[in-house]
């Protein structure tokens, strides 16, 4: 194959990805045409690439080294991570919202091989170079703002959008209850399904689009609702409002639902603790825990009920025991679903091979206060 050296990173992370170094396949990297030319007229011979001229240093990710984190608010990172679940985060302007959303990459594990090939396809439509981020297997992160366009989120018929190059990462919608409600609608089926179906007029094509929504929103129009240093200006009509644009069926498909406090000054009289390198360990021991359970690369989010209940030996009484404490929280078979599935990351992150009534409780309080 022959192709451009601009292209030469791009193709070794291909051939990595997709085991081609074991097979016959070759390439020659050009900078002109006229090296091709005279590659195939006169026999010159390129220079040959060397994977260490491409190789880029390790991509640092930002982590949780300079932000504070309450216990709570590093069980729910470790938790995402492990699991695979989705998250909306509410608070007050200045509670680290984006601030900790931006960071939970740095706990995601590498792209699987599947995941990276997709990556890379979806990624090279959009750009002639795709970034070290991206061709390192990182898991990706996009961030979208609020005013994008709806075919930018969600693509077209020809090119991928915001949505699908998330594909195998995290999809953060910062201020989320400034999008536009159709637009919140339609990610309904690829938070389910992991896939978007765009059709224009005769054109139709499906966008893998398995991502880890993280949302953020404050807790009103104002944002400063429940502030200990502000006082809030809105009614309780106009807070209603506001928290009536995002659906309870979108609200349902969201696994974990956290109120972030505000900060006390006083927390940052001390250095703060770094902490990410624990909460990292934590995140491949407790994957690597529950990957004993289902096999490689399935994820406690993508999980059925039963496949929950079996395989933490909840039957006979103890079902019926779990039932009827589920029942208590008077909530939607789909709710009681992602309930399940964060209760059994928790008790993964714990090594436990049954989910306790500590993480029944603990995952009931993740669910909206609504419901």
């Amino acid at each position: 194959m022959v192709i451009a050296e601009e292209n030469a990173a791009e193709m070794l992370a291909l051939r990595e990805v997709a085991k081609l170094h074991d097979s016959d396949f070759q390439f020659l990297c050009f900078k002109n045409l006229e090296e091709v030319l005279f590659w195939l007229c006169d026999g010159v011979s390129p220079q040959p690439v060397r994977m260490e001229d491409y190789r880029s240093p390790v991509y640092e990710q930002q982590n949780f080294d300079d932000m504070y984190l309450d216990d709570k608010l590093k069980r729910i990172a470790v938790c995402f991570a492990t699991g695979g679940h989705s998250l909306l985060l509410r608070g007050t302007p200045g509670a680290g919202k984006s601030m900790f959303a931006q960071r939970l990459p740095s706990l995601l594990p590498l792209l699987s091989s599947e995941n990276h090939l997709d990556a890379l396809r979806i990624h090279s439509m959009t750009t002639n170079k795709l970034s070290k981020f991206i061709l390192q297997g990182n898991a990706p992160f996009r961030q979208p703002h609020h005013s994008t366009h709806p075919f930018a989120l969600l693509g077209t018929a020809d090119q991928p959008g915001e949505l699908s190059l998330a594909h195998g990462g995290v999809l953060f919608l910062d201020e989320i209850l400034e999008f536009r409600r159709d637009l919140l609608e339609s990610l309904r089926e690829p938070l389910e399904t992991g896939k978007l179906h765009v059709s224009r007029a005769q054109k139709k094509v499906t966008w893998k689009s398995k991502v880890q929504l993280v949302a953020a929103c404050n807790n009103c129009p104002c944002g400063f609702y429940d502030s200990k240093s502000v006082k809030c200006k809105c009614g309780m009509q106009k807070i209603l409002n506001y928290e009536a644009k995002m659906s309870g069926p979108l609200l349902e498909r969201i696994d974990m639902h956290h109120r972030m406090q505000e900060m006390s000054p006083e927390l940052f009289s001390e250095n703060i603790p770094k902490h990410s390198s624990f909460m990292k360990n934590q995140v491949i021991s407790a994957r690597e825990y529950m990957f004993k359970r289902w096999g490689q690369e399935t994820e406690n989010s993508a999980s059925s009920f039963e496949q929950i209940l079996e395989s933490s030996q909840v039957t006979g009484k103890k079902r019926a025991a779990l039932m009827k404490e589920l029942a208590e929280y008077k909530l939607s078979s789909r709710s009681i679903l992602r309930l399940l599935r964060v209760a059994r990351t928790l008790a993964d992150i714990d090594q436990s091979l049954t989910m306790e009534k500590s993480h029944i409780k603990e995952a009931a309080n993740l669910r909206p206060q609504s419901s």
